[in-house]
């Protein structure tokens, strides 16, 4: 039986990306920040991430590496020995996961992550209760999101969204957090340029993208402090950098007409004919 595939290190990630930890050859903060917005649009599948980062490493050859005199020899060799392990090239060019650009692929998995998303603020906004006939669930989420709670009506199947709602659901957060900060931190596709350009721009900014794991760290901990023990255990939720601190993020609880949308919800009743 072959080994399993290795699990994407995100708090590593994002050590590195903060500059919480140091790069240990060039352009690997570059690589960080990208690898970690493909794991936060495909968390179950670490071909499809690794694959993504070769790509954006040949994007970093194409557009950068060529520039002379501004990236030593040195530096250069331990880039391509770092990202171009035969091993890994030989899997991209027999089994590439990805067939087709980066962003048709990023887009194809947008729906399901948005929709975890609105599953995930639909928890916090959820109004406290002791008794647990009341408290926040899934299917009172997915009733609420269904009816329009967030706008126009999402058409999917409950069964589907049950299936992906435990995939998307250790990332939804990093989702949700994008919504409420301006620099655009996840889904750049690595196949192109622009996200070596949007990269170094975010970079310039290092609070702001603190400020992301920040507002990601508090939605996270507010809707695993809703699931019941039990929910809880089938999600591996993200160990942040201990220097990460969470940012307030204000969900108020739903009142009028959402919180009557909400409390519609009836659990199906099932004849025993």
């Amino acid at each position: 039986m072959a080994n399993p595939e290795p699990q994407i290190d995100v708090p590593d990630l994002i050590s590195l990306v903060c500059s919480y930890r140091k790069e240990t050859y060039v352009f690997e903060r570059y690589l960080a920040l990208l690898t970690f917005g493909l794991w936060v649009f495909e968390p179950n599948d670490p071909s499809f991430v690794r694959h993504g980062r070769i790509v954006g490493a040949a994007q970093i050859v194409k557009s950068l590496l060529q520039k002379k005199g501004e990236i030593s020899q040195s530096q250069q060799k331990i880039f391509f020995e770092k990202e171009f392990a035969s091993d890994a090239i030989a899997s991209a060019l027999l089994s590439p996961p990805v067939i087709g650009p980066f962003g048709e692929e990023l887009e194809q998995r947008r729906f399901y992550l948005e929709l975890a998303a609105s599953i995930v603020a639909t928890f916090l906004h959820a109004p406290p209760s002791r008794l647990t006939s009341r408290r926040p669930s899934l299917n009172k989420a997915i009733h609420f999101i269904a009816n329009g709670g967030f706008g126009p009506t999402y058409k999917f199947a409950p069964a589907t969204i049950k299936k992906r709602w435990v995939t998307y659901g250790v990332t939804a957060p990093f989702f949700l957090a994008q919504e409420m900060i301006t620099p655009k931190v996840i889904g750049h596709a690595p196949d192109t340029p622009a996200w070596l350009k949007s990269s170094r721009s975010l970079f310039a900014k290092a609070a702001a993208l603190r400020e992301y794991f920040g507002i990601a760290k508090t939605i996270q901990d507010g809707f695993s402090s809703k699931l019941d023990p039990k929910s809880r255990q089938r999600f591996h939720f993200t160990t942040f950098p201990t220097q990460i601190v969470q940012v307030p993020v204000e969900f108020p609880a739903f009142s009028g007409d959402d919180l009557k949308l909400y409390q519609s919800y009836r659990a199906p009743t099932y004849s025993r004919d």
